[in-house]
């Protein structure tokens, strides 16, 4: 090893090593030693480069959706003022058990939103659209729901 601008670096291949690999670990060595210089290298390109840049960060978001969707659906809630959850999205409504029957026009059915107190800003659970428009409409005042409940109990049809 050889000290290369104050920090220790490798500077032989080791053995059965290629060059691709070779280069790989010297890259991740030195952007652990130099987070400072990696940061600014990669802003600098960004700046010079805008339509590179652009493109490239298209490319990376088509080949990873899933990562994407999950930062999208997050900075919407930030932005939205909603608490993040503090348990994962189930399958199924927490209130009636049943799926999100909402679905988009690309055939894909909806997730389930993000119940919340509007007062305390807390998050509550997960609901199916149905579910949490009723809670809305209501108000969140579980008073008015358990009058409705009653009053909706004699006049139930099995299969709901």
């Amino acid at each position: 090893m050889r000290k290369r601008a104050g920090k220790k670096m490798p500077i032989h291949k080791l053995q059965n090593e290629s060059n691709k690999e070779y280069h790989a670990r010297w890259m991740r060595e030195w952007r652990l030693a130099n987070p400072d210089k990696r940061n600014d290298s990669q802003y600098k390109w960004r700046r010079n480069n805008p339509e590179k840049f652009k493109e490239s960060y298209r490319k990376y978001k088509a080949k990873n959706p899933e990562y994407f969707r999950i930062k999208d659906r997050e900075k919407q809630r930030r932005l939205n003022g909603l608490p993040l959850p503090t348990r994962p999205c189930p399958a199924v409504c927490e209130v009636c058990g049943k799926e999100e029957k909402k679905i988009h026009k690309n055939g894909t059915r909806f997730s389930l939103a993000l119940d919340h107190c509007h007062s305390t800003g807390k998050f509550r659970g997960w609901l199916c659209s149905i579910c949490n428009t009723v809670a809305g409409m209501m108000k969140d005042d579980y008073e008015i729901i358990f009058k409705l409940a009653e009053y909706l109990k004699p006049h139930a049809t099995s299969g709901n």
